[in-house]
């Protein structure tokens, strides 16, 4: 969601009218990236297929490789008005950041900490006023971890309690176009007033205390979300959602 953040700054500054900001992906057919995966032990290790994507779940193994890519249209709302256009949302904040790779988990997440705290600040809300999550959740055991822990740190015990989906529970590690691709499910959500469940969530993991969306999808009352996405090795963004 880089690309989206930057779109954004262009417009607050003025230098566009309006920006095309999306990603793409293809790593399924590119030998390099599964070998790299496979080489970390990132890979999802279940016999079911359908079953081995288990963002946040106990018993996560690894992710599932995915392609995919999507695309934003960002303008100003006055301008979008003017042309008859019903916008998805409003971004309403965004922020970024970056930590290294490290092996110290506890010292792990801090730019996606760095990101969210700034996209709150942008916005000018606290974790309360939040209604949903899109969480990255790419099912490793170490990225959930991190992610999870990095939420918490932010949010604190409302983290406990805001809806969290993760969407790659359906289409993979998308890599660069899975940013895009979640943001855009995220608006659809805010849109039809219901989040997705996660798939194969089953066992709660006592170190990833989140409230995660499972079972049935959730009707939403509150019109505002965060979008959160880290990469494995630490650029971080973080975006705010609002129905307009």
């Amino acid at each position: 969601n880089m690309g989206v953040i930057q779109g954004l700054q262009m417009l607050r500054l003025g230098e566009v009218d309006f920006a095309l900001a999306g990603g793409v992906s293809e790593s399924i057919h590119t030998f390099g990236i599964f070998a790299s995966f496979k080489s970390e032990g990132a890979l999802a290790e279940h016999k079911d297929p359908a079953k081995a994507s288990r963002p946040f779940d106990k018993n996560r193994d690894g992710t599932v490789l995915g392609e995919g890519a999507g695309a934003l249209v960002l303008e100003r709302y006055e301008r979008a008005r003017d042309r008859g256009i019903e916008p998805y949302a409003e971004i309403i904040g965004t922020g970024a950041g970056c930590d290294t790779r490290v092996d110290n988990d506890a010292l792990a997440g801090e730019g996606l900490v760095c990101a969210i705290r700034a996209a709150l600040a942008d916005a000018e809300i606290s974790a309360d006023h939040l209604g949903h999550i899109i969480a990255q959740g790419k099912a490793t055991p170490r990225g959930d971890l991190i992610e999870a822990r990095a939420l918490q740190r932010v949010l604190g015990d409302q983290a406990e309690r805001i809806p969290l989906t993760a969407l790659r529970s359906y289409f993979g590690q998308c890599d660069a176009g899975g940013g895009v691709v979640e943001l855009a499910g995220s608006l659809l959500a805010l849109r039809h007033g219901r989040v997705p469940a996660t798939l194969n969530y089953e066992t709660p993991d006592d170190d990833c205390r989140l409230n995660v969306v499972h079972g049935q999808p959730l009707t939403l009352e509150n019109p505002v979300a965060l979008v959160v996405n880290r990469t494995d090795v630490g650029q971080s963004a973080a975006v705010v959602l609002r129905r307009v």
